[in-house]
């Protein structure tokens, strides 16, 4: 997950506005994760991610 991050803030590059941080896609990433770890065990099970897409394409 990190690694496609990575990449997409590459593919923005460093022109943007606001300007994006260095750490911005470990954060970003972490972030994603805590939303789909639902049972805080530190592991995404493959319910947990698909509960919380569902979930997000429902907004």
């Amino acid at each position: 997950m990190l690694a496609i991050m990575k990449s997409i803030y590459d593919m923005m590059g460093r022109y943007t506005f606001p300007c994006v941080k260095d750490d911005a896609a470990f954060e970003h990433v972490e972030k994603f994760f805590q939303k789909m770890d639902r049972n805080r065990d530190g592991v995404v099970t493959i319910d947990e991610f698909i509960e919380t897409c569902q979930k997000v394409g429902q907004t």
